[in-house]
């Protein structure tokens, strides 16, 4: 998500000082390592599509709360929690994709394939940003764009469940 490339860039043209917002790509990443290690609580209790489901909504949720962050705290927790939930969510990706396999032969295709995909999003979704964010700043048109592509793709995640089960009661 393109979002981590332009944190920095948010907060500052938000007036956080400099030396805070230089340090919320760091934070972000900080947060990602329990949030890499979490999800597999989660995929216990909820399973992995309903817990890959659950992050990717509160990864669209978070984008959308980047409306009312303008302050210092507001910079600061919404680094940890986006570091945390895009982790999770990016952990639960690869662990999904290795779900959908009958073969352990077909893990590395599987994966790839999903992976090539999804990726697709990470590799033009920051030139879109960038364009819809242009030299004056339109927060709000980066903003709606990425949450919307999240919400997008988690109703996909949904879509992706659906199959998935269907597919496993049928055996």
């Amino acid at each position: 998500m393109s979002l981590d490339f332009y944190l920095q860039l948010y907060a500052r043209t938000h007036g956080i000082d400099p030396t805070i917002a230089f340090y919320t790509q760091a934070i972000v990443n900080a947060s990602s390592i329990p949030g890499r290690i979490a999800p597999h609580i989660a995929i216990k209790k909820f399973g992995v599509w309903n817990a890959l489901i659950i992050f990717g909504f509160s990864s669209a949720a978070l984008i959308f709360a980047l409306f009312g962050v303008h302050t210092v705290a507001g910079v600061l927790v919404f680094s940890i929690l986006w570091g945390f939930f895009s982790g999770g969510l990016l952990t639960l990706m690869a662990a999904t994709a290795a779900s959908t396999v009958k073969d352990p032969g077909e893990t590395g295709m599987r994966m790839g394939l999903a992976f090539a995909i999804g990726n697709i999003g990470s590799l033009t979704g920051p030139p879109i940003n960038g364009a819809l964010l242009g030299s004056e700043y339109h927060w709000f048109k980066t903003i709606i764009f990425s949450g919307t592509a999240m919400v997008a793709g988690s109703a996909i995640y949904i879509w992706n469940r659906y199959f998935v089960y269907r597919r496993d009661m049928a055996v």
